[in-house]
């Protein structure tokens, strides 16, 4: 029927030359004459009675034969990909065809290949939080900064009062640098306002009271233009309030929370503290241990998964911007003088990272035999919405535990099963079985069967030569 014929590309593809028998497209070619002497009249002849040769005379063999190549790839294109023996990521795409003898030349882009190489020796030095007594005062410090009273006050403002003002700079030339209204400002002189010396100008001064005053702007002001410059201020005293912070102890834990006494209070302070610590460290541990995963791995994906993942990143940005600015990521776009092309450009170093970051987690949760079970998933389910009144967990048992929803559930539980493991071998706390290649390929044959890309289909650039639909295997 056809022969073919594969050459592996450095992308990640394959070339597919495809040469059809004689046989195939005669064959093909007198179905598609009978169908053409249906259609259309030819003067002398009954419908669907008409002689080859005078169909083909009318038509011409290169037109028939053009219309035939269309069928022809459609019908044969799953047996195509079974014969090359390969595992496709998505859609072929037909480059070209020759007419004698009948021959396509499709481009197939291949499953990612992932060598993960000797992991199981990755090592990372992991250090246990501490939490010191100083950031224990400092906490304590918020607290009383949080439970702070104001008390509006008729006198001169002092340090340690919090004022609020208008405030309008101009510089000697006229131009406004600044101009705020029933502005918030701490006096604290460990603080600087604009320039050394602002602050300094407002104490003493009362509700009501006006004033004008010139400073010296730093010359370490990142606006290069304004290092050194006067500038006038004119300031109009609206409120003072007098900070009235509470002491330290067991009062204010009581107030806090049901604490006895400061020392409760400290010492949830201080489990809080490594908790949080604690987490953002392992974060941090994490990701540093898929870097050096990433890092010895050896990744190969067709382009076309790239833009696949260039695609995604779009869409979100796409959602995020029209949710929190009401107008399109285009338009947006088009504001800031940026094409949709450079736009998906800039995406791409992000992209690829996160393709080859999730292809390495994907290939390590398949080595190490990382799975979830249809009970893991309900209690999943359970703990996530459980919390809400119309949730039934018989409801969940009955539902479909194949759907888009549940699959993302699962392979979020797989992809946290995957980063615990990895934590435990980069702290050297990982056990191997004898029976883990094993295992692992087993997992991997059955992720592949479950969850491929490969649909057997063909994209089509030239509609002139292409099939206009694909083709599932």
């Amino acid at each position: 029927m056809f022969n073919v014929k594969k050459e592996l590309l450095e992308t990640q593809e394959v070339l597919l030359t495809i040469e059809v028998s004689e046989k195939k497209t005669s064959k093909a070619m007198r179905a598609e004459v009978r169908e053409i002497s249906r259609e259309y009249r030819f003067p002398g002849f009954r419908k669907g009675r008409v002689p080859y040769r005078v169909v083909v005379n009318r038509f011409g063999e290169e037109a028939i034969l053009h219309r035939v190549s269309d069928q022809i790839i459609k019908d044969i294109y799953p047996k195509i990909i079974e014969e090359a023996a390969i595992d496709p990521y998505g859609p072929g795409e037909l480059e070209d065809v020759e007419y004698d003898p009948l021959t396509y030349f499709i481009r197939v882009p291949l499953m990612p290949d992932v060598d993960l190489g000797d992991y199981e020796g990755i090592w990372l030095n992991w250090e246990e939080p501490t939490i010191s007594e100083e950031e224990v005062e400092a906490r304590l410090e918020e607290i009383q900064e949080e439970h702070m009273v104001l008390e509006p006050k008729d006198e001169p403002a002092e340090i340690g009062d919090e004022v609020y003002l208008d405030i309008e700079g101009l510089l000697p030339d006229g131009e406004k640098i600044i101009e705020e209204e029933d502005f918030e400002l701490i006096l604290d002189p460990d603080e600087t306002f604009i320039t050394p010396g602002f602050i300094e100008e407002i104490v003493g001064l009362a509700p009501e009271d006006e004033k004008s005053f010139t400073l010296t702007l730093p010359e370490t002001l990142a606006e290069e233009a304004l290092r050194n410059a006067e500038v006038t201020f004119e300031v109009y005293i609206l409120d003072i309030y007098k900070r009235i912070l509470p002491d330290i102890d067991d009062a204010l834990a009581m107030t806090v929370g049901n604490y006895e006494d400061l020392d409760e209070l400290k010492e949830s302070i201080h489990s809080e503290l490594l908790d949080q610590k604690r987490e953002q460290g392992q974060r941090e541990y994490r990701e540093s241990l898929v870097d050096l995963l990433v890092e010895q791995a050896e990744v190969r994906y067709p382009p076309a998964m790239l833009e696949d993942e260039i695609d995604d990143l779009v869409e979100n940005t796409e959602r995020n911007v029209q949710q929190q600015a009401q107008i399109s990521l285009e338009d947006l776009l088009n504001m800031q003088g940026q094409s949709m092309e450079e736009f998906r450009e800039g995406m791409r170093p992000q992209a690829e990272a996160r393709l080859v970051r999730g292809l390495v987690m994907t290939k390590f949760a398949q080595q190490e035999g990382l799975s979830v079970d249809d009970d893991e998933l309900v209690r999943e389910f359970s703990e996530t919405f459980g919390q809400f009144e119309d949730f039934s967990q018989d409801e969940m048992l009955g539902a479909e535990l194949d759907s888009q929803f549940a699959r993302m559930i699962r392979n979020s539980l797989v992809g946290k099963k995957a980063m615990d493991r990895l934590e435990a071998i980069g702290k050297g706390e990982a056990t191997f079985s004898a029976d883990a290649a094993e295992e692992a390929d087993e997992a991997e044959e059955g992720e592949e069967t479950t969850e491929s890309h490969a649909e057997a289909t063909l994209d089509e650039d030239d509609e002139d030569e292409a099939p206009d639909t694909s083709t599932e295997a």
